[in-house]
C-alpha cells in the first residue's frame, strides 16, 4: 500500500517488468524448538533431498518488478523446486490478473525461462516482447518462425488490419531486441 502511495498510478509509456525465481530453503532450526521429524512427515511439505545437505523444505519465489519504479508488481510462492520455464505462463496470468502488464510490455528474464514455445506464448497469447537472456545455442530465425498471427482475427474487417499492423510492429521489436540480446 505504501508502495503505491509513493508511485505513479498510471502510466502511459510501455513498460520494462524484469522477472526473475529464487529458491527459499525453510530453516525450521532443530535446536530451539522441539520439533521432531515424524511431526514434519505429517505436515503437506515438499521434501527435496541432496547428498550435502540431506533432507531439507524449500520453496520457489518469483517476483515481477518494474524497471522505472522498483516496485513490486507482483509475486509467486511455489513448494518444491519448479523449473523456471514451467512457472512462466503463471506469472504471466498473474501479471495480467494484476493489470501491471499491458500489450506491448518488455519481459526481461534469465535463461531459466528460456524455452521457444515461451517466446511463441509471450507474442502470441500474451502479446508482449520477451527477452530471455539467450543460451549459448539460441537462434533468431527458429523463434521468429514460430511467431504467427492469432486465430482470433476476422477477415475483411478493420479490426484484421489493426490486429496485423500491431503484431507486424511487435514482432519487429521482438526482432530488434532480442538481436541486440544474442549480442550480449
Amino acid at each position: 500500500m505504501v508502495l503505491n502511495t509513493i508511485s505513479q498510478s498510471k502510466r502511459r509509456k510501455k513498460a520494462w517488468i524484469v522477472l526473475d525465481s529464487t529458491d527459499i530453503q525453510l530453516d525450521l532450526n532443530w535446536f530451539r524448538r522441539k520439533i521432531t521429524k515424524k511431526s514434519l512427515e505429517e505436515r503437506e511439505f515438499k521434501w527435496n533431498y541432496i547428498p550435502s545437505k540431506s533432507f531439507y523444505i524449500e520453496y520457489k519465489l518469483t517476483i515481477a518488478i518494474d524497471y522505472h519504479t522498483r516496485k513490486p508488481l507482483a509475486f509467486l510462492i511455489h513448494e518444491g523446486r519448479p523449473h523456471d520455464s514451467k512457472i512462466y505462463p503463471e506469472i504471466l496470468d498473474e501479471l495480467r490478473r494484476r493489470r501491471a502488464m499491458r500489450r506491448g510490455d518488455t519481459i526481461l528474464m534469465d535463461k531459466g525461462h528460456y524455452t521457444y514455445q515461451n517466446y511463441q506464448l509471450g507474442v502470441s497469447r500474451y502479446q508482449i516482447i520477451p527477452l530471455i537472456f539467450p543460451k549459448s545455442n539460441f537462434k533468431l530465425k527458429r523463434a521468429l518462425d514460430s511467431l504467427s498471427y492469432p486465430i482470433k482475427i476476422l477477415k475483411g474487417s478493420k479490426l484484421e488490419e489493426k490486429t496485423k499492423k500491431f503484431f507486424t510492429q511487435l514482432k519487429q521489436e521482438f526482432k530488434n531486441k532480442n538481436a541486440k540480446m544474442a549480442i550480449l
